[in-house]
């Protein structure tokens, strides 16, 4: 098949590639989003061929294109990199142009939407005109559809006339999930340690230092983590920072690799096990 893949890869987004790997042709239709997740990609290089909407127009009209792929988070404006490559546009945009093409009978393909985690606004009318959603899992679907006397947001998504499925579109690749475990710190302190990867929010740091425990951050590259660790502070907190960061908060580079190669970002990524298993919970 040849598919055409309109928005973005968000996290580990090599994963990907593995429908290349099988023998898929892959075309990119990127659109404006955050700036580690917004193509094109160094890594995709030779494996994604990128387009601009006239050109995935012209593909689908000469019908060298099997089905339309949409991909995965959405965010804000106020969020999105200042930085843009020309061409990129809103994917609502985007998936509104080939929705009116396909109208006009510009081609006949399905146009299928896989949903992020990160979703901050929906096109309701573009949504509907879908030929299939895949969801991150079910209860994303039921929170969006459920009306609001049963905790949902009571949305009309036009589920009844789709395909659904569900996946979740942040999984890594499990080539990276191997065998090579590596001794706890815990047996060498005799303290609990702990791992965030990511954003720390959420975490009562002052507490888990006066319990003993030790928190070990890695990051993204793009959040500005000790802002973030700063932030969540009480009052009361910040008195105690120098002692929670000497003694039980660490932070470490982060092992996420964006804007890379295909094989900086398999060499960081084969560390993962060997580093996080480490930790006594994360």
């Amino acid at each position: 098949m040849n598919i055409l893949l309109v928005g973005a890869l968000a996290w580990n987004p090599e994963r990907v590639l593995s429908l290349s790997d099988q023998g898929h042709g892959l075309f990119g239709l990127w659109s404006r989003t955050m700036a580690w997740e917004q193509g094109p990609y160094p890594f995709a290089r030779n494996r994604i061929t990128k387009l601009n909407i006239e050109g995935a127009i012209d593909l689908l009209h000469e019908g060298a294109i099997d089905i339309v792929y949409s991909l995965f988070h959405i965010y804000d404006r106020k969020l999105w990199s200042p930085d843009t490559p020309p061409g990129l546009a809103d994917v609502w945009v985007l998936l509104g142009r080939l929705l009116h093409e396909r109208d006009r009978g510009t081609f006949r393909v399905p146009i299928v939407r896989h949903w992020g985690f990160d979703v901050h606004n929906l096109d309701l009318k573009i949504v509907r005109a879908l030929d299939g959603q895949i969801f991150c899992n079910r209860q994303q679907m039921d929170f969006w559809t459920l009306p609001a006397s049963a905790g949902g947001c009571g949305l009309d998504l036009g589920c009844g006339n789709q395909e659904i499925a569900f996946m979740d579109s942040d999984l890594p690749s499990r080539k990276f999930m191997n065998k090579r475990f590596a001794p706890k710190i815990s047996s060498t302190d005799g303290d609990i340690h702990t791992v965030c990867i990511g954003r720390p929010l959420g975490i009562d740091l002052v507490k888990a230092a006066m319990a003993g425990i030790h928190v070990h951050v890695y990051g993204n590259n793009y959040d500005d983590i000790a802002f973030i660790i700063a932030s969540g502070l009480s009052p009361s907190g910040f008195s105690n920072l120098r002692s929670l960061l000497n003694d039980y908060l660490h932070v470490h580079p982060s092992i996420q690799p964006t804007g890379k190669s295909l094989d900086e970002i398999n060499g960081a990524k084969d560390q993962w096990v060997e580093e996080f298993s480490r930790y006594d919970a994360g």
